[in-house]
């Protein structure tokens, strides 16, 4: 057999077991989709909406998950996550964090977290934000 074919024979199987050790052990992720978590409004001590603010929940279990994402103009966000995450909001709580990640842009404000139990309400969350001290 010549060496070039040996060679061609070994990088086929290389290739052809990487492959399939991803598809082993990538499969519980490939097809998952993002589901709705939670959704609300940040906003100022007057009510009005604040753009600018990050928004995160985590699940205070021992494998601690993390969701974030930006407020919008009005200052309304959604945090979305996979089916097991939504999951363990419901059953176990979460700890959730307010921390404005623009400066002054739209106000300085201080960050504001809350713990909310198992079985409270999850959406709409209304955090109102207090600003921050100089």
């Amino acid at each position: 057999m010549p060496r070039w074919l040996k060679k061609a024979e070994l990088t086929i199987l290389t290739l052809g077991s990487s492959v399939l050790i991803a598809a082993c052990y990538g499969a519980q992720y490939v097809g998952q989709r993002l589901v709705h978590l939670l959704d609300g409004r940040v906003s100022d001590p007057k009510g009005a909406g604040v753009q600018g603010i990050q928004v995160c929940v985590t699940t205070p279990s021992e494998g601690a998950e993390r969701a974030c994402a930006p407020s919008d103009a009005t200052g309304r966000f959604e945090l979305q996550g996979d089916y097991q995450f939504a999951q363990s909001l419901r059953s176990g709580g979460y700890h959730l964090e307010a921390a404005d990640v623009d400066g002054a842009a739209n106000g300085a404000f201080a960050t504001t977290t809350t713990d909310v139990p198992a079985g409270a309400p999850q959406s709409p969350v209304n955090l109102q934000l207090t600003p921050a001290h100089p």
